[in-house]
């Protein structure tokens, strides 16, 4: 009698395993969209921006930074920086 239950659960799970593989992959699978940088909210251009600082932090590749920053389409990226830079200075010194 347990071997019977065994078996239906097993019989079962690999069922809805393949169903999900078969409504995962076949009939609503997942399209990763690519976002370029200028339709970023404010929030996240701020951070691609951080996270531009940080890559030439780490590489020192002034001309990758540049091209990544130019990417944001952006006439005065260069005072959003100095912002964000005044930002996370400010928040420095409000912590020591």
């Amino acid at each position: 009698m347990a071997q019977r239950w065994t078996r239906r659960i097993l019989l079962g799970l690999c069922l809805g395993l393949a169903l999900g593989l078969v409504v995962g992959w076949g009939i609503w699978p997942f399209w990763h969209k690519t976002t370029e940088p200028t339709a970023l909210p404010p929030n996240q251009k701020a951070t691609y921006i951080a996270l531009t600082a940080l890559a030439y932090g780490a590489d020192g590749d002034l001309a990758r930074a540049r091209s990544r920053l130019d990417a944001l389409q952006d006439a005065d990226v260069g005072a959003r920086v100095a912002e964000l830079a005044g930002e996370v200075n400010g928040d420095r010194k409000s912590a020591v």
